[in-house]
């Protein structure tokens, strides 16, 4: 078990989390679905599919303060 408090700890992931959501390919760049976030990435990285819904949160998360 840790020492460093709970808060701390989820403080820590949220950024983490936010790091890799906005720097990873997870978003589509190009084509007929570009603006499109990523349902599931493969092992090496590249989109598997684009997932709609996912997409939202995305976005609605992106233009909420951090």
């Amino acid at each position: 078990m840790s020492n460093t408090p709970a808060h701390a700890r989820i403080g820590d992931a949220h950024h983490r989390l936010r790091d890799w959501l906005l720097s990873a390919p997870i978003q589509v760049m190009d084509g007929p679905q570009r603006g499109g976030v990523a349902g599931t990435l493969t092992a090496e990285g590249r989109i598997e599919y684009v997932y709609p819904e996912i997409t939202g949160y995305y976005l609605h998360w992106l233009a909420s303060p951090d």
